[in-house]
C-alpha cells in the first residue's frame, strides 16, 4: 500500500503472564503517574498514537506506527527497569503483533480469553461471597473508597494502618493495591501473625508489583499465593469452560473482520470527500447557469431543480463510492484510488 493511512500500521508490543515470570512483570508494571511519560517517549520515537495497558497479567503498548524505532523505544524503556538485561534483551520476555493480529490480540485481551483465569472475574471478592466467604473488613488508603467497597460487600471499612492488627484474627486476606512496593511487610504484620499460634492464614496477593513481602510465607501455617500461583486454578477453569472457547474465538474473529474492513475503508474517505465536493461545485455551477436561462420558473420550481440535481449527483456518486470502499477493504484499493484522483485532477495526498 503506497498511500493513505494504512502506511501507519497498528502494533502491540509487550509482555504477559505467558512470556515473563512475576518478578519480571512487576518491574515492567507502570503506575498511572508513569504512563504519560512512557507514552511520550515512544511517541517521540515515531509513533503517531498509543495506549499503555498495565495490569497484573501484562504490560502492553498499543501503537499506531509505520516504522520500527517506536518498537525499539518500547524495548529500551522496559529494559531499563531490569537490574540486568538477559542475553536476548527484553525481547526474550515479550512479543509483537501487527495489524490484524494486533486487533485480534486486543479483542482476546478485552474478552478475558488471554487472561490467567479465563474471564478473569472469578478472582474477585463478589466470587468469594458466592462461595460462602464472609467479607468482614475492607482497608484502603482512601477511606471513602474503602467505605464504598465495604458497603457493596457487607463489610466494615478501615484505613490501612487500622488493618494490620486484624492479621491476627482473619482467615483469608486478599491484597490488591497499585503500590509500587510491598505493603504487607514483616515489620507491620510479622509479630501479629506470629501471635496466632499456628492458626492457618491464607493470603492472596493479586497485585503486580506484589503487595506482600515473600518473607511472610516463612511464618508458621501462612499460605501465600501470588498471581502466578493461580495458573493451576486457571487450568481447571479453562477445562470447565473449554466448550465455550470456540464460540468466543469465533466472535473475536468476526469482530476483527468488521474492524479491519472499517479501518481499511478509512483510506478512501478523503478522496471520496474531495470527489463529492468537486462534483457538487460542478453541479451548482451548471444549475445556476441553467436557471439564469429559465427566469420564468417559480421559486418552488427552482427549488425542485436544485433538489433533483442533488439527487442525481448522489446517485451518480453512490456506486463509485461503494466500489472504492470495497476495493480498499480487499486490499486493492490504492491503485484504483490513484486512478480516480488522476481522472478528476486531484492532487496526491500528502
Amino acid at each position: 500500500m503506497t498511500t493513505g493511512h494504512m502506511e501507519m500500521g497498528i502494533k502491540v508490543v509487550g509482555v504477559n503472564h505467558r512470556t515473563a515470570p512475576l518478578d519480571v512483570r512487576e518491574r515492567f508494571a507502570h503506575g498511572a503517574h508513569e504512563v504519560p511519560g512512557a507514552l511520550a517517549r515512544v511517541m517521540a520515537a515515531g509513533a503517531s498514537g498509543g495506549v499503555l495497558l498495565s495490569t497484573c497479567n501484562r504490560t502492553e503498548f498499543y501503537l499506531v506506527s509505520g516504522d520500527e524505532p517506536a518498537l525499539e523505544a518500547v524495548w529500551s524503556l522496559l529494559g531499563e527497569r531490569l537490574p540486568s538485561t538477559p542475553s536476548g534483551g527484553t525481547r526474550e520476555y515479550g512479543y509483537i503483533a501487527r495489524d490484524r493480529d494486533a486487533v485480534r490480540h486486543l479483542y482476546r485481551v478485552s474478552s478475558g480469553l488471554d487472561s490467567i483465569i479465563l474471564g478473569e472475574s472469578q478472582i474477585q471478592g463478589t466470587c468469594l461471597g458466592d462461595q460462602g466467604v464472609q467479607i468482614t473488613l475492607v482497608a484502603n488508603r482512601t477511606q471513602e473508597r474503602a467505605r464504598a467497597i465495604a458497603e457493596r460487600l457487607g463489610g466494615k471499612a478501615v484505613s490501612l494502618e487500622e488493618a494490620w492488627p486484624h492479621f491476627g484474627t482473619t482467615d483469608i486476606a486478599l491484597c490488591s493495591t497499585a503500590a509500587p512496593h510491598a505493603v504487607v511487610t514483616w515489620e507491620r504484620v510479622g509479630t501479629i501473625i506470629g501471635a496466632r499460634r499456628g492458626k492457618p492464614l491464607c493470603i492472596l496477593d493479586l497485585a503486580v508489583p506484589r503487595d506482600v513481602d515473600p518473607a511472610i510465607a516463612q511464618l508458621e501455617n501462612v499460605f501465600l499465593y501470588d498471581v502466578d500461583d493461580l495458573q493451576t486454578v486457571a487450568a481447571q477453569a479453562t477445562a470447565r469452560r473449554r466448550d465455550e472457547i470456540p464460540a468466543a474465538e469465533r466472535i473475536v474473529e468476526e469482530e476483527t473482520d468488521l474492524f479491519w474492513a472499517w479501518y481499511g475503508g478509512l483510506g478512501v474517505v478523503p478522496t471520496i470527500k474531495e470527489l463529492r465536493a468537486r462534483m457538487d461545485d460542478v453541479r451548482a455551477t451548471e444549475v445556476e447557469r441553467v436557471l439564469r436561462q429559465l427566469d420564468h420558473l417559480s421559486p418552488a420550481d427552482r427549488a425542485q431543480v436544485e433538489q433533483f440535481s442533488q439527487a442525481l449527483l448522489n446517485k451518480f456518486l453512490h456506486q463509485p463510492t461503494i466500489a472504492l470502499k470495497q476495493a480498499a477493504e480487499e486490499g486493492r484499493g490504492y491503485g484504483l484510488l490513484e486512478a480516480v484522483r488522476r481522472l478528476f485532477g486531484m492532487e496526491p495526498p500528502a
